[in-house]
């Protein structure tokens, strides 16, 4: 499928979440809005077809795992778009979830399933507010640059910019960096002040590094 094609069909959907987010809005209950959620798609979106209950098995790491987002959502075309919704107080976890959803569209076993992208709804508790957010396949992205260093045996650091003119500097790293690190344990180190969006550093497996106590 053409990434024109697969951008439409995202959109159309994205456009129908939206609306549901601002006609509906939140409710207590994760439970309740899904519920809400899947009558509010299947009269909109006639003849695609939602399943609340599939999932794909995957490999990370050598282990594996059940991966069952909320819904998965089947169009016309018989293209999948999974749809999840996440509740949570912490603003930061949404580019943590943003980023490991787009990688595990990057598995073998996702590809295989034809599972063209998905849509993340996010809430905070008490706000009554839902967002959505489009989850797209990682791509390679002009204007990136990265420097590598090997700290130790499994452990590597990787510094991450982009040109200042950079219309979109956050999204850009956020799409690299996921293309970096896949699946694997990684922490991420900002700019404190948040004066600098175009600089970021990443550090996989630093678990393993030997530390010593500092005098």
């Amino acid at each position: 499928m053409k990434n024109s094609n697969i951008k439409l069909q995202l959109n159309i959907l994205e456009q129908v979440l939206s609306s549901f987010a601002e006609e509906v809005g939140a409710s207590s209950s994760k439970r309740a809005v899904l519920q809400q959620l899947q009558s509010y798609i299947e009269k909109k979106l006639a003849g695609w077809k939602i399943d609340p209950k599939a999932f794909v098995s995957v490999v990370i790491n050598g282990e594996e795992y059940l991966w069952n987002p909320d819904f998965f959502v089947t169009d016309q075309d018989n293209n999948i778009i999974f749809i999840e919704l996440k509740y949570t107080n912490i603003l930061q976890d949404y580019d943590k979830l943003k980023l490991s959803l787009s990688s595990i569209l990057e598995l073998e076993e996702v590809k295989e399933k034809n599972i063209i992208g998905g849509m993340l709804l996010t809430l905070i508790p008490g706000s009554d507010i839902l967002s959505v957010c489009p989850i797209y396949k990682l791509s390679k992205n002009s204007g990136v640059e990265v420097f590598e260093k090997k700290l130790a045996e499994g452990v590597t650091m990787a510094i991450f910019r982009v040109d200042v003119n950079s219309p979109s500097p956050k999204d850009l790293l956020d799409r690299a960096i996921g293309l970096f690190v896949k699946n694997k344990p990684y922490n991420q180190y900002k700019d404190i002040y948040g004066d600098n969006p175009w600089t970021r550093v990443v550090i996989c497996g630093d678990g393993d590094l030997d530390f010593k106590p500092f005098s």
